[in-house]
């Protein structure tokens, strides 16, 4: 694949054997900041290019976005586009005519795939385990965000639980004080006369 990108910046493409209809993989380099923003459109206009070609595409999926190796029409990032399609060999130079006149794609590398085995075309492209990737870190993100406010709601029930148990280990003695044993007690202590009265003087004891 390495050297299908080397030849890819340095060619307009392949013209291959004549003949029925035959299996081609395609590499189309569009600039990346147009397929980020205008995505469908770009799909569009490789249909288009199949379709003028009589081709019929089994395959269309983003393979990778990189920084060119020298800039192609002032661009210096492509996002590269790997296609799987039919059609007669008289086509591919259609095809390339029609990428060089093209606003949106900036080069094409066509290569014959007859022999290549159907789990190799369906291999997930780089670009497609770079969104895999990001789709299980944000589902792991989310666990944990989930994970944390079940944490946080269950933790003032166990707060209110260990203080109602510490309220019931206190035994009677340790009761708070009403405001009347406070009166009381601050009478006992304030009024001697009455303990004694309540005694009786040593003159009546005597009597």
């Amino acid at each position: 694949m390495a050297a299908l990108l080397f030849r890819l910046c340095n060619a307009g493409g392949v013209t291959l054997a004549q003949g029925n209809k035959r299996t081609y993989e395609g590499l189309f380099l569009v600039d990346s900041a147009v397929a980020s923003a205008n995505w469908d459109d770009v799909i569009k206009t490789l249909n288009t290019v199949f379709k003028r070609a009589k081709a019929k595409a089994s395959s269309i999926t983003k393979w990778d976005e990189r920084r060119l190796c020298y800039e192609i029409n002032g661009h210096k990032r492509g996002t590269y586009i790997l296609c799987y399609f039919d059609a007669d060999p008289d086509s591919i130079t259609g095809i390339e005519r029609d990428v060089q006149l093209s606003e949106v794609i900036l080069r094409v590398m066509i290569l014959r795939a007859d022999k290549i085995p159907a789990e190799i075309i369906s291999e997930p492209t780089p670009a497609m385990l770079i969104e895999q990737a990001k789709e299980a870190a944000e589902q792991a993100k989310e666990t944990a965000e989930m994970a944390k406010e079940v944490t946080q709601a269950d933790a003032p029930e166990e707060v209110t639980d260990e203080v109602d148990a510490d309220s019931g280990d206190q035994g009677p003695d340790s009761a708070p004080a009403t405001d009347a044993s406070i009166d009381t007690a601050a009478t006992e202590v304030d009024s001697p006369e009455a303990a004694v009265s309540e005694a009786g003087s040593p003159e009546e004891k005597a009597d």
